[in-house]
């Protein structure tokens, strides 16, 4: 593990103090001389390796795992996604797929950005980013700007990954404000899957919801939130640029059920009293 040493080497390479860094990253000084120490307890927890993943343009994976400074000595890397690959070499491909809507003879390209062994990356999308997300949906220089890591396992091949910041709270109390989901392209409207929750990118911004496929029938898919305050309606399909399907999440969150069940049976109890002392004034015998 190479973490404390290429925050270290990352830090004094942009010139900036620990005191300088703390504050981007949201710590004290403190924190970040021991984030720098190599001592067990000074392993900074997991928002704030995100945070300086962010700072510093560096993937996750290659925060942690890589020694930075030997690597950009000897292959002359770009510190980007594209970290431990030479610069003559590609760190992008383009692969054409099914449009969304299959009846369409143009095929738009999806852009994938892979790391040096050929795995695709998973690329991350925090709240500033999506902001530039529909206008580039297409833009390959927009997404080797983005951060982006991998991750072990058979399961994040042979596809096309995002790992998204989701606000607010349309989708509680499956999705919180501030978690992130990790999605999965889909490329055509018939692998929908059935009312479960996917990341839906229109013209006019993001949406994650519940996604029920009316396409054949209305052209349309139907979006429903988790949260009932929420009105469920159509989007044309002529109006989605990208849909992923959501795979994974990461909360900062933790709900106590036990808790939250034992308060309204207590509420319950409560209101049941109230009006036993109401009934009993009522008709005293």
């Amino acid at each position: 593990m190479y973490l404390s040493k290429n925050i270290k080497w990352l830090r004094e390479r942009e010139n900036m103090t620990q005191t300088a860094l703390g504050e981007r990253v949201g710590v004290t000084r403190q924190q970040i001389a021991a984030y720098e120490s190599d001592k067990p307890n000074g392993t900074p927890p997991f928002k704030s390796i995100l945070k300086l993943s962010e700072i510093f343009n560096i993937p996750l994976d290659a925060l942690a795992k890589v020694d930075i400074e030997k690597e950009g000595g000897d292959l002359n890397v770009t510190f980007r996604r594209d970290l431990n690959v030479k610069k003559d070499e590609k760190s992008t491909y383009f692969q054409k797929n099914v449009r969304l809507d299959s009846q369409s003879v143009s095929e738009p390209i999806e852009v994938v950005t892979v790391n040096q062994y050929g795995d695709p990356n998973i690329i991350q999308l925090d709240i500033h980013a999506q902001a530039g997300w529909p206008s580039n949906v297409d833009n390959k220089a927009f997404y080797e700007d983005l951060p982006a890591f991998t991750l072990p396992g058979k399961e994040w091949r042979n596809n096309s990954f995002i790992y998204i910041e989701i606000k607010g709270d349309s989708m509680h109390p499956t999705i919180y404000n501030g978690d992130w989901i990790i999605a999965k392209k889909i490329s055509d409207y018939r692998h929908i899957r059935e009312g479960y929750v996917h990341i839906v990118l229109t013209n006019e911004g993001i949406n994650c919801k519940r996604v029920l496929n009316r396409v054949d029938k209305r052209g349309s898919l139907v979006l429903k939130s988790d949260n009932s305050e929420y009105p469920t309606y159509q989007e044309p399909l002529d109006n989605v640029l990208s849909l992923y399907e959501a795979v994974c999440k990461m909360s900062y969150n933790f709900v106590n059920h036990g808790e939250t069940l034992q308060n309204q049976i207590n509420d319950l109890s409560s209101r049941l009293t109230v009006l036993n002392d109401r009934f009993n004034r009522i008709d005293p015998s």
